[in-house]
């Protein structure tokens, strides 16, 4: 199982949808932004479908899907997602708007809760980490967006943090759009690597 978190309105239940199938790819539903998405209040629970590659079968390899439960903590239970941890929680996707420089001090207190409550769940294990910035799409140039995240990577001291818990967390960074399905091979990729290796 996966984790989800992140703050209100980062576009956590949106991802999730597109990434269970729940809603189009940008292409097939040309008026995606127009979709209602209501906020999760609460827990959410997602099957996300991850193509495998399998055996072959009569000297042709087919594809199968594995499925893989992700389970969403709304951003209105910041305060409380530690307490919804299970023992064997290990694989967290801790989503954050590159944009929302105002959200910046909240986040840093949450993803330093987050990374020390998993930290605690592995013990001798390894946990993993996935920072997902979303929105991409809004930040402008690709430029733009690279500055963007590089002044939320410092004002989140991530450097300092990762040090801290690199025994026995691993920490990895994507950027994603929902709109123009950027992304998402790569996150669906990571999903796949650290649920195998739970």
């Amino acid at each position: 199982m996966v984790l989800c978190v992140g703050a209100k309105g980062v576009g956590k239940t949106l991802l999730l949808k597109k990434l269970s199938g729940e809603e189009g790819s940008a292409d097939s539903a040309p008026d995606l932004r127009q979709v209602c998405c209501i906020p999760t209040v609460g827990v959410s629970h997602y099957q996300v479908q991850l193509p495998t590659a399998a055996g072959s079968r009569k000297g042709r390899r087919r594809r199968i899907r594995d499925t893989v439960e992700v389970r969403e903590l709304g951003g209105a239970l910041a305060q409380n997602w530690p307490s919804y941890f299970r023992p064997d929680d290990r694989t967290l996707i801790f989503v954050v708007d590159p944009n929302d420089a105002s959200a910046i001090p909240e986040v840093a207190v949450h993803l330093l809760r987050c990374l020390e409550v998993l930290a605690a769940r592995v013990g001798e294990g390894k946990g993993s980490v996935l920072l997902l910035y979303s929105k991409s799409d809004l930040a402008g140039s690709d430029e733009e967006l690279r500055t963007k995240i590089e002044r939320l990577r410092l004002l989140l001291r991530l450097p300092e943090v990762t040090c801290w818990h690199q025994e026995n967390i691993e920490f990895e960074e994507l950027s994603c759009s929902v709109w123009k399905d950027e992304g998402f091979p790569v996150l669906k990729d990571w999903i796949r690597r650290k649920t195998a290796q739970s």
